[in-house]
C-alpha cells in the first residue's frame, strides 16, 4: 500500500447491536476475522486477578461440537490457517486468519468458540500450569516494568501485578470465567472486523447468521480513573545476580484520544524511537553509557504516561540520569531541529504503514481505532495530521507533560532514594 491509497472500510450493525467492519483486499490470498471485546485486566474485581487473561486461554477449551482445543487446532491448521488471542489492560482480541476459500469454515469455528466454549474443569486445571509458566516468563523478562506499573498505578484498576495473578490462579474456575463474561462481554463492547479477499461472500449475512444470537446487555461501567500518586515519586527495586541495571523515567501524559495525539507521537519519535533518536545517540553512541535506550507512550482510554527506559551498568546510573534530565530540560527550551522533526515524521509514517501490510494488521487497526476514536482512522487523514505537526506543537505538549517525574530503578544493590531525588531536584 502506498501513502496515497486508503482503505475502503464498510461498517454496519447487527440487529443485536454488535458493530461489524469489513475491508476487501482483492489481491489477498487470506481473510482475517477479529473479534474485539472492550474488556481486559482493568475490568477485574479484587477476587478476579488474572481472569481476563485466563478467559482468553479458555475460549480454546472446546465446545459441544469440537470437544477440545486439539480438535480446533487440527481443523484450523488443516485449512492452512491459524488462530490466537491477546489480552491487554483495556481489551481482548480473538483472531483467526485462513486462505480466503475457507472463510465460512473459519467463521463457524471462531463463532462457536466465542459463544459456546464449555470451559471444562479438566482444561482449566491443565491450563493453570501453562499460564503459570507464561506468567513466570513475563515476570522474569518484564520485572521492572511490572513493578513500576504497580507503583505508578497503585490502588487503581490499572495496577496490574503478575504476582497477584500467580497467587490467584488456584481460585479461578468455570463460574468465575462465566461471571466475567456476563459482566464484561456485553454486546456494546463487542466489534468484529473481517479483512481480506471477501468479494465472493455476503459478509453481512454470514456475520449476522453466526453472531446474531449473542444477547448480553450488561450495563457494567468501569470505575472512574483516579491516580493515587499524581505528584511523581521514586521506586527502587533490588534483585541479586543482575548482569545490568534498568531505569525508567516517566511523566504523566494524555489518554489515547486527545487533542495532541499526533504531536505527542512525533515528540516520542524525536526523543527515543529509532537509532537516530536523541537519547539513543546521546546515551549510547556519544557517551557509551547504555546498551539500549528508548522512549514509549503508555496510552489508555482515560490516562497515559510518557516513559524513557534504559538498560545500564549500575555504576553509570547517576551519570545517565543527569544526562537525561539535562537533555529533557534543553528539549523543553526548544533545543531540537527541523531535521529531527522531519526524521521523526518519516519514521513514524513508515512504521504506521508497515503495520498495514497484511489482513490481520488491518483487522487489528480497524477494531482498536474504533474502540479509542469511535471509528477507524483514514490513512490520508493520519498522513496529513502527522505532516502538519510543527515545532510549536511539540513544545506545547512537552511543556504540558514535563513535570512530576516518576523514576523506577532496578539494580543489584540499593542506594538511598535521596541520591536520585537530589539529582532530579537539582535538574529542575
Amino acid at each position: 500500500m502506498n501513502m496515497s491509497e486508503d482503505l475502503k472500510i464498510e461498517s454496519f450493525k447487527l440487529d443485536n447491536g454488535i458493530k461489524v467492519f469489513t475491508s476487501n483486499l482483492q489481491n489477498s490470498q487470506f481473510i482475517s476475522i477479529n473479534i474485539f471485546v472492550g474488556a481486559g485486566y482493568r475490568d477485574e474485581l479484587k477476587n478476579e486477578s488474572g481472569v481476563a487473561h485466563f478467559l482468553e486461554h479458555s475460549m480454546f477449551s472446546g465446545t459441544k461440537r469440537r470437544k477440545d482445543n486439539s480438535v480446533i487446532s487440527y481443523y484450523i491448521e488443516s485449512m492452512g490457517g491459524y488462530i490466537n488471542a491477546i489480552t491487554s489492560m483495556e481489551y481482548t482480541i480473538y483472531y483467526i486468519k485462513v486462505p480466503f476459500e475457507n472463510f465460512i469454515s473459519a467463521l463457524d469455528i471462531i463463532s462457536d468458540m466465542f459463544i459456546n466454549s464449555t470451559f471444562s474443569e479438566k482444561f482449566i486445571n491443565i491450563e493453570k500450569g501453562v499460564i503459570l509458566q507464561e506468567l513466570q516468563h513475563y515476570k522474569d523478562t518484564r520485572y521492572l516494568d511490572e513493578k513500576f506499573s504497580s507503583f505508578i498505578y497503585q490502588d487503581t484498576a490499572l495496577e496490574g501485578d503478575i504476582d497477584n495473578d500467580i497467587n490467584n490462579l488456584e481460585n479461578i474456575n468455570r463460574n468465575l470465567l462465566k461471571s466475567f463474561i456476563s459482566r464484561c462481554y456485553s454486546n456494546d463492547k463487542i466489534s468484529i472486523s473481517v479483512v481480506g479477499n471477501i468479494s465472493k461472500y455476503n459478509v453481512n449475512t454470514e456475520i449476522e447468521r453466526y453472531f446474531g444470537g449473542i444477547n448480553n446487555n450488561s450495563n457494567y461501567k468501569r470505575e472512574e480513573f483516579k491516580l493515587k500518586n499524581d505528584k511523581g515519586g521514586i521506586f527502587l527495586l533490588n534483585k541479586n545476580n543482575l548482569q545490568e541495571s534498568n531505569i525508567i523515567l516517566s511523566m504523566r501524559s494524555l489518554p489515547f484520544n486527545n487533542d495532541y495525539f499526533y504531536p505527542l507521537m512525533v515528540m516520542n519519535y524525536i526523543i527515543g524511537v529509532g537509532e537516530y533518536s536523541y537519547i539513543n545517540r546521546l546515551l549510547r553512541f556519544e557517551l557509551g553509557l547504555v546498551y539500549s535506550a528508548y522512549s514509549y507512550l503508555i496510552r489508555y482510554s482515560d490516562n497515559g504516561f510518557f516513559s524513557i527506559k534504559a538498560n545500564i551498568d549500575e555504576k553509570n546510573i547517576e551519570k545517565a540520569l543527569m544526562t537525561l534530565l539535562r537533555f529533557l530540560n534543553d528539549f523543553k527550551k526548544g533545543k531540537f531541529y527541523e531535521d529531527d522533526i522531519n526524521r521523526a515524521k518519516g519514521f513514524l509514517l513508515g512504521g504506521l504503514l508497515s503495520n498495514l501490510e497484511t489482513s490481520e494488521d488491518i483487522a487489528d487497526k480497524i477494531v482498536i481505532e474504533n474502540y479509542y476514536f469511535g471509528e477507524p482512522l483514514k490513512i490520508i487523514n493520519i498522513k496529513k495530521s502527522i505532516n502538519k505537526v510543527n515545532k510549536d506543537d511539540i513544545l506545547e505538549i512537552f511543556n504540558l507533560i514535563y513535570k512530576d517525574l516518576y523514576l523506577g530503578i532496578l539494580t543489584p544493590s540499593r542506594k538511598n532514594k535521596e541520591v536520585y531525588a537530589n539529582i532530579i531536584s537539582d535538574a529542575n
